[in-house]
């Protein structure tokens, strides 16, 4: 497995600079944790933090995700954690002249779907967890699943079962969804603790 993902995450660095969505492969960060895991977390890129550590989710929005899984008694050990996008999504502030964080375009979308899918049929989770719209629309790109309709639920795929979570950076800006991302996340951590049989 390990050789079989380095070699896919080489592939699709290659791709990614071909097309010229990411010039920089010092900005590719890769997914991380247990490769044999039946639980993969798909958040959507990395940020300045991760790119600088080499693994997905590191920063305040990765802060609150350990330890809410921590609090539910999961560990980052226990499963894979992966971005959609695997390069940093940037550009240069006109103000600063320094890199900042940009959103995904439907260019970034189209170019990672098929990658993502790839990577899920390599590892065949039985549950997904996608943490914000990108991942969801990069995973199912035929679906035209609204956040707000499908966070929470338990959808049948052909990928196994997802479940689609608000991103944790969102209750950060947005107070009113912390309810929410609560509920659907203690929710989530009940049909992961059955599937890692905890």
């Amino acid at each position: 497995m390990n050789n079989k993902l380095a070699d896919f995450y080489r592939e699709y660095m290659e791709e990614m600079q071909i097309l010229g969505l990411s010039d920089d492969s010092d900005s590719f960060v890769y997914g991380h944790g247990d490769k044999e895991s039946s639980v993969v977390l798909i958040g959507e890129a990395p940020g300045a933090e991760e790119v600088k550590a080499g693994v997905p989710f590191v920063g305040a929005a990765g802060k609150n995700l350990n330890d809410r899984l921590e609090a539910g008694g999961i560990t980052r050990q226990e499963i894979f954690v992966t971005n959609a996008i695997k390069y940093r999504l940037s550009e240069v502030n006109p103000k600063t002249g320094k890199l900042r964080n940009r959103p995904a375009t439907a260019q970034d979308v189209r170019a990672n779907s098929r990658w993502l899918r790839m990577e899920m049929e390599l590892i065949k989770p039985k549950v997904i967890i996608t943490l914000g719209r990108v991942p969801l629309k990069c995973l199912l790109p035929e679906s035209n699943y609204q956040m707000g309709d499908v966070h929470g639920q338990k959808l049948d795929t052909d990928m196994g079962v997802v479940i689609p979570l608000y991103h944790p950076a969102s209750i950060i800006y947005n107070r009113e969804l912390t309810q929410v991302f609560d509920d659907d996340f203690d929710n989530m951590i009940k049909v992961v603790k059955t599937i890692l049989g905890k």
